[in-house]
């Protein structure tokens, strides 16, 4: 049988069908679904988001993990980048931004911008550019009100539905 041990274990939790489904995407790469191009509009319109914020607005529902892979692959194939920074209480956080391509492909998601960012934002700057996208996701419904219990290792959770606060 010669498969590996991860091989196995994906056999294992997600039965046949769903082990060689994954294999089959890491094999050849992820492609770019509408749920991309979305995260990609949303980048393009704020140029950075926390893995929290990119979980709130385009996987609203979604374990955590299948971010976490996706947001890994988008940036193996060149669209994305991830940045880390450490806040003033020493939390380090996560940032995604866009890549060249990422822009490229965000200019026919919402079409072209007048400049491309040369260079990035030094850490003080992205702490306070993080606390400003929340109201950008509050605008857009997706705000920390809507997190709901906290999940586990104290992280918020995200509720199911999609609708709208009261």
């Amino acid at each position: 049988m010669g498969g590996s041990a991860s091989e196995a274990e994906a056999v294992e939790t997600e039965g046949y069908a769903g082990a060689e489904k994954k294999m089959a995407w890491r094999k050849r790469g992820p492609r770019v679904t509408d749920r991309d191009r979305l995260l990609v509009g949303h980048l393009m319109a704020v140029r950075y988001l926390t893995r929290e914020q990119v979980w709130r607005l385009c996987f609203p529902g979604r374990v955590e993990s299948i971010l976490a892979e996706r947001l890994v692959g988008l940036e193996k194939i060149g669209l994305l980048r991830r940045l880390m920074f450490q806040r003033y209480n020493g939390e380090r956080v996560e940032v995604w931004a866009l890549t060249m391509a990422g822009y490229r492909l965000g200019e026919d998601v919402v079409g072209p911008i007048k400049k491309l960012p040369s260079k990035d934002v030094g850490e003080s700057f992205l702490d306070h550019h993080v606390g400003l996208v929340e109201l950008y996701l509050g605008a857009l419904g997706v705000g920390l009100e809507r997190l709901g219990q906290r999940r586990r290792r104290g992280r918020p959770g995200v509720p199911r539905s999609v609708s709208r606060p009261k």
